[in-house]
């Protein structure tokens, strides 16, 4: 048996390269779809990293136009979970940025969003992201459980991924997010009232 080596081209490695690529309308499908998935490979290695450390708006900037672009091909947008996911997980050494960028996200593209936001919230160091969240806690709490309650818009596993979320939350922050918690439970047994 013959076993041949694929050659990858240096752009296909490049994650500026990438980017430009599955941006470009001029490009075929199939050249914007195969940059997709290369990039969602490229941001988790060293040189993915520190792209999205150096060209963090023009990353997020990208995402934002995937998840909210009017001319964006819905096989390009099939894309936007992973990619989001990847950008996440390229920008742990500097989650503030990801996470401001994150929580500004609406409704319809919170499926792609908020997961690998949750990812990050229980995952990267408390330090490094509690004072980007810290004036916006309770509005992002809010928005991450009832996202997380909605079988119609969260993954099975959005629940246990803002269990994890939560418990990563420093006391600080509990603190100074007052009295979320009561009001976010009268608030949903409302909601549940209203809907029974």
């Amino acid at each position: 048996r013959e076993w041949r080596m694929m050659v990858v081209p240096d752009s296909a490695k490049d994650p500026s390269a990438l980017l430009r690529r599955l941006t470009n309308e001029a490009e075929p499908l199939a050249n914007r779809l195969s940059s997709a998935a290369l990039l969602c490979a490229a941001l988790p290695t060293a040189v993915g990293r520190a792209f999205a450390d150096a060209s963090t708006d023009e990353l997020l900037g990208t995402l934002e136009w995937l998840l909210y672009g009017e001319r964006v091909p819905p096989a390009l947008q099939a894309h936007a979970r992973a990619l989001v996911a990847a950008a996440g997980a390229a920008l742990r050494s500097h989650p503030s940025r990801f996470i401001r960028w994150a929580v500004g996200v609406d409704g319809r593209a919170a499926s792609a969003v908020y997961p690998a936001l949750l990812d990050l919230l229980g995952t990267a160091r408390a330090s490094e992201w509690a004072g980007e969240l810290e004036p916006r806690l309770v509005s992002t709490l809010d928005r991450l459980l009832r996202w997380a309650l909605d079988p119609a818009r969260s993954p099975a596993q959005a629940s246990r991924q803002l269990a994890s979320a939560l418990r990563s939350i420093p006391p600080q922050l509990w603190r100074a997010a007052g009295s979320f918690g009561p009001q976010a439970l009268l608030s949903l047994a409302v909601e549940m009232q209203g809907e029974a």
